[in-house]
């Protein structure tokens, strides 16, 4: 199974509008899903991103203001790999990996993918997999412009793809 992950594409409050880069990497990937970590702003975002795969998306903190409304969180099966798809709002400090790990497993999932902090960061921390593909509309602390993609077999193997 080949998903993308994404996250934090802030349009248009922060960029007009989904990098074409990224757009053009993601439709020669064989991608079977899309899974959206939240601070989308606007519900527009999914019609780009369904254009090249089915989307899974969750509420981030600032698609409130925007009047975007969806899950705060989603569950998808992944082969032997249960997955919850988060924003990570709410987390402090932003990011905290113990947090994360912990909301995962209280959710009887051992793979989390998460956003808010702008910045990539893939790893396994006490037998959850924590993923944040960085964003693609707004990166920070010295990060570029990112999303990942994830081939889900018996173990997950990623890639970074910077813009």
């Amino acid at each position: 199974m080949r998903l993308a992950c994404i996250a934090d594409t802030h349009v248009p409050d922060r960029a007009r509008s989904i990098d074409k880069r990224a757009i053009k990497i993601l439709k020669k990937s064989n991608i079977e899903a899309i899974l959206h970590a939240g601070d989308l702003t606007s519900i527009k975002v999914l019609d780009v991103l369904e254009d090249i795969a089915p989307v899974f998306a969750v509420q981030g903190n600032m698609d409130y203001f925007y009047g975007t409304d969806l899950p705060k969180e989603k569950v998808i099966d992944a082969g032997k790999f249960k997955i919850l798809l988060f924003h990570g709002a709410g987390i402090f400090p932003r990011g905290d990996t113990q947090q994360l790990r912990y909301k995962a497993l209280e959710r009887g999932c051992n793979v989390i993918v998460t956003g808010h902090t702008h910045t990539p960061f893939f790893g396994e921390i006490g037998g959850v997999t924590i993923i944040n593909p960085g964003s693609l509309g707004d990166p920070r602390y010295g990060s570029r412009k990112s999303f990942m993609i994830l081939d889900i077999n018996d173990r997950i193997k990623y890639k970074l793809v910077e813009l």
